[in-house]
């Protein structure tokens, strides 16, 4: 099935693994340095400047620059995410994002939090950077620019950002799990 989802995003349990997904709305770029100091900031009992409750996180370190006072992207991919992995479970307990967008996917072992915490596990493409960054109407704001452009958290207003398949669902179906175990089980056929 195809979605156009508009933030913000609260409910994905009607997304299945294999679906296609359209989103509209507001955005969050994040990748390794800025989740591990929200995970931080929770730890020690501190709110982020940013409330994530409905809003899509993107592991994306996009290519800005700044024109007079205004900001905007020139591109941006996602950035592999599998390199949150170890992040995964804290940044899940305290962030209240339900979609999550990158590339590459997250181990079976990090099926279960998906499930647990209802979120679902958005994949797109590498290589359409350009493509992606027409789907920015405007940079709404940023944070934590001292982590560098590319791992600040830039909240993005986005129309139509796709399209990208669910990966995971929060259903325990995890697409990547399923191609690994059949490749698995075909490869076996062959000896």
């Amino acid at each position: 099935m195809e979605f156009e989802l508009k933030t913000p995003v609260k409910e994905v349990s009607k997304l299945k693994a294999g679906d296609v997904v359209y989103l509209t709305g507001l955005v969050a770029t994040m990748r390794d340095r800025a989740t591990r100091k929200l995970i931080e900031l929770a730890k020690g009992g501190l709110k982020p400047p940013m409330d994530l409750a409905g809003i899509p996180v993107f592991h994306c370190g996009p290519v800005v620059r700044r024109i007079e006072s205004t900001w905007v992207v020139e591109a941006m991919g996602p950035t592999t995410s599998a390199r949150m992995e170890p992040l995964l479970e804290d940044f899940l307990k305290f962030s209240g994002v339900k979609l999550i967008i990158g590339k590459g996917g997250f181990s079976g072992a990090s099926t279960r939090l998906f499930k647990t915490h209802e979120v679902v596990y958005c994949a797109l493409p590498g290589g359409v950077s350009a493509i992606l960054s027409k789907a920015v109407k405007r940079v709404c704001s940023v944070y934590w620019l001292e982590l560098g452009l590319p791992e600040a958290v830039w909240i993005l207003e986005v129309d139509r950002l796709g399209p990208m398949v669910v990966a995971i669902d929060c259903h325990g179906v995890n697409i990547y799990s399923e191609v690994r175990r059949e490749a698995l089980r075909k490869l076996r056929g062959c000896r």
